[in-house]
Order: structure tokens, then C-alpha cells, then sequence
């Protein structure tokens, strides 16, 4: 379980002491099933990935969440505030063995998944762990000088200044082209009534057609008229 170093739940010993702790997991995970063991906490909604726990964890919007030691390491590298907390087997999680093994992702019947099998059953679990650890340590960090929120405008503040120039553009043009309109419908609004009355019935109709229009875009939200045309 990965919580905040100033946490009380820092100090846990077994998952008997999570109670009225808010805890959440990876959603589609046995993870998120196994807040279940946890007696007395408050299952919160499950979350994407392991960056949205971290922060909510940091943002103190959940007290800890549920996931394996290589995450806990990495969160723990990548921030200070945060640790993890890793159980004996009597204080523990209760869980299949094929929920916490290892494994090597194939494409479907892939011919070397025998071979592969073959060469896994050589390793020592000793060297398994060690293997992992390594991978954990040289994978890249993050910058734990960073908070939360300047790190979500490093990785999509691009993003979001290209968003606004979009939308900023398109202001602009929905600016000027509405000025044609308005001004347009305006001038047809305001000709001269004709003396026959073919063009007066034509003239009737059109001004009844833009006072329609004029209603329609002038009454409803920008947002219901631009779903509508989407």
C-alpha cells in the first residue's frame, strides 16, 4: 500500500490498520478487489494509472492505494512524501499465486513461449527479485523536486497552449464571420418595401426565415448549437 510519509497509516503493520482510510487501486485490477481485505477502509472509485493515484495521494484526495512493489518503489523514488508498505505473509494480503507472479507478455501463440518458459524456470526467485529491483532503479525518474501540478503542465502544457491557440482562432473567426452575418441579415432586413406583391410576399417570407434564424442562434446556448451541429 503506498501512502504519504506523513500519514498515520505510515506506521501500519498489517492491513488490520487501514480503518476509515480512503484507499483505491488500478481499475481492472485483483488490486482494486483486494481493498476488500483491508477492514474498514473506504473503497474509493478505481483509477486509471499509477500517476492519477500518485496524485490524488499528494493532493490528499485518498489516504494510500493498492499496488505492487515496483510501483512503490518508483513512486517512492520519484517523490519524497511518499512511501510504501510491504507486509509479512501472516499481516498481509490474501492472494492466488497467479495474481502476484511474474510475467513476460506474448502475442498469442507465439512459438517461443515454450523456450521462453524453459529459460524463466532456471532463474532463482533470489535473482528474480534482484532483477526487478534493477529494473525499477534504471528505469527513468521523474523530478522529485517538482509538484504534482508543474509536472502535469511539463508533460501536457504543449498541449494545452496549442488548445488555446486553437480556440482562440477559431473565436477570431467565428467573430468576423458572424459581423458578415449580422450584418447581412441586417441589411436584408431593412430594404425598401417593394411595390408588387410577389416580391413583398417573397420579402415577407425571408424576413420570417432570418427572424427564425436570428431566434434559434440568439436563444440557444454556443454549446447546444454545437453539439447539435456536430
Amino acid at each position: 500500500v503506498v501512502v504519504r510519509r506523513d500519514s498515520k497509516y505510515a506506521k501500519a503493520t498489517s492491513i488490520k490498520d487501514f480503518n476509515g482510510a480512503k484507499i483505491t487501486a488500478q481499475l481492472n485490477t485483483f488490486h482494486y478487489e483486494a481493498i476488500n481485505q483491508l477492514k474498514g477502509a473506504i473503497k474509493e472509485p478505481a483509477m486509471n494509472d499509477f500517476p492519477a493515484m500518485r496524485v490524488a495521494l499528494e493532493s490528499g484526495t485518498i489516504d494510500g492505494y493498492v499496488s505492487e512493489v515496483p510501483e512503490g518503489i518508483t513512486a517512492e523514488d520519484a517523490n519524497p512524501d511518499l512511501t510504501y508498505l510491504r507486509f509479512d505473509k501472516a499481516n498481509g494480503f490474501k492472494t492466488n499465486p497467479e495474481d502476484v507472479d511474474l510475467a513476460i507478455g506474448l502475442r498469442k501463440n507465439d512459438p517461443d513461449k515454450a523456450k521462453i518458459n524453459a529459460e524463466l524456470a532456471k532463474i532463482p526467485q533470489k535473482t528474480r527479485d534482484r532483477l526487478m529491483n534493477e529494473a525499477v532503479a534504471n528505469q527513468p525518474s521523474s523530478d522529485s523536486t517538482s509538484n504534482w501540478l508543474v509536472a502535469l503542465l511539463k508533460q501536457y502544457g504543449p498541449m494545452l497552449l496549442r488548445g488555446t491557440g486553437m480556440t482562440l482562432l477559431i473565436s477570431l473567426i467565428g467573430t468576423v464571420v458572424g459581423f458578415l452575418i449580422g450584418l447581412l441579415v441586417g441589411i436584408a432586413r431593412t430594404t425598401p418595401v417593394p411595390k408588387s406583391k410577389g416580391k413583398r410576399g417573397l420579402r415577407a417570407i425571408g424576413n420570417w426565415l432570418l427572424a427564425v434564424y436570428i431566434e434559434v442562434f440568439r436563444g440557444t446556448p454556443m454549446i447546444v448549437q454545437a453539439a447539435v451541429l456536430y
